[in-house]
């Protein structure tokens, strides 16, 4: 019994940071943004701490409290089948869209471009990206592995704290762009349903590909801040006339689930889906359900997360090791992303703890 207290005390006692700053400056092709626009992003600083009863490693052999950007970047050096890390830091950041549909291991994200049609207006077509390697891309994804030692077979419940956000970087311009972020993380298990022990390190060192159910978990940031510019954007967009800049409720909004081949673009204006109602209820898009899914992100936090009275029960983990991917894109239907969100400096920070407070 004295054992069990001691590890149950160890396990209270962790905490896992994820710390990614991303610098947005300059000017370019945002996916959903009507101007052309670059906007790159210098090197990306990642920082992941654990303290007590979880051990964090870039491929599963080499374990510690600490990783760093190049933990993460050269990981599929030590693999022993290398090309099964995905491990993508960009140069260049542009939004995509996803609702979160996971096979293979990987989420489907798809990268818009905004055209103009014969009828003069902007319209959107979209193509599938695949997660890759190295500093390519439009959004940032990566593997980690994550071990628990807990006497607990069942796993123990992983928070997310009130110190996790996007938020512009220290001394950097607020022009919005991190209230249209979002931020996933990918399981090859069911966590909800599923207490069976996790992966052994030789299966975890494989794809995720192999696990027959992969769950992805969207956490939605600062959904009730808006910029003016996003303002409008949600009243020439959405016909939202009525939107605070904070303190608003969360804005429904439909993601892209599959390709849009060019020749059927879809105007911006349709893309939306809310057929003049920005508060409809689920169902199917009214107009292009064969492109566009209604989108509930399994966390949303408010700009005062900070000040909640707990932290938000996010996923079981499994004792032993479990590989997780990591997604941090900009979302392209959100109204946020607008012409005017570029040009600034954002910080990704997550932080997991076992503690609900």
């Amino acid at each position: 019994m004295e054992r069990k207290n001691n590890n149950r005390k160890k396990l209270t006692s962790l905490i896992f940071l994820l710390f990614i700053t991303i610098v947005m400056l300059g000017a370019a092709t945002y996916a959903w943004f009507t101007a052309n626009r670059i906007v790159t992003i210098h090197p990306i600083d990642v920082e992941i701490v654990a303290v007590g009863g979880l051990q964090i490693s870039a491929d599963a052999f080499e374990w510690k409290a600490f990783l760093s950007n190049d933990d993460i970047l050269n990981a599929h050096t030590r693999f022993v089948v290398p090309d099964n890390s995905i491990n993508q830091m960009p140069l260049a950041m542009e939004p995509v869209s996803s609702v979160g549909d996971v096979s293979g291991g990987r989420m489907h994200m798809f990268f818009g471009t905004v055209v103009q049609d014969i009828d003069n207006d902007f319209a959107l077509w979209t193509e599938r990206t695949l997660d890759r390697r190295g500093r390519i891309g439009h959004y940032i994804a990566f593997d980690m592995f994550l071990r628990l030692d807990s006497s607990e077979a069942a796993g123990e419940w992983i928070y997310l704290t009130r110190n996790s956000h996007v938020s512009p970087s220290i001394g950097a311009q607020d022009r919005g762009v991190q209230n249209a972020a979002r931020v996933a993380w990918v399981l090859p298990y069911d966590t909800a349903a599923n207490a069976s022990n996790a992966m052994p390190v030789e299966s975890a060192l494989g794809d995720l590909q192999a696990q027959t159910v992969d769950t992805a978990f969207i956490w939605e940031p600062n959904y009730d801040t808006h910029t003016p510019n996003g303002i409008n954007n949600a009243f020439f967009r959405q016909g939202i006339t009525t939107l605070p800049p904070s303190g608003g409720p969360a804005l429904v909004y439909d993601g892209v689930h599959a390709e849009i081949p060019l020749a059927q673009a879809v105007k911006l204006g349709d893309a939306w889906g809310t057929g003049g109602n920005p508060f409809r209820a689920g169902g199917p898009h009214p107009e292009f359900p064969q492109y566009f899914r209604r989108v509930v992100p399994d966390y949303r936090t408010n700009s005062g997360f900070a000040a909640t009275a707990s932290n938000i029960q996010a996923f079981r983990l499994r004792p032993g090791v479990t590989k997780v991917r990591m997604y941090m894109w900009i979302e392209g239907q959100d109204v946020d992303c607008e012409n005017n969100a570029s040009g600034t400096d954002i910080q990704f920070s997550v932080q997991f703890s076992l503690t609900a407070d």
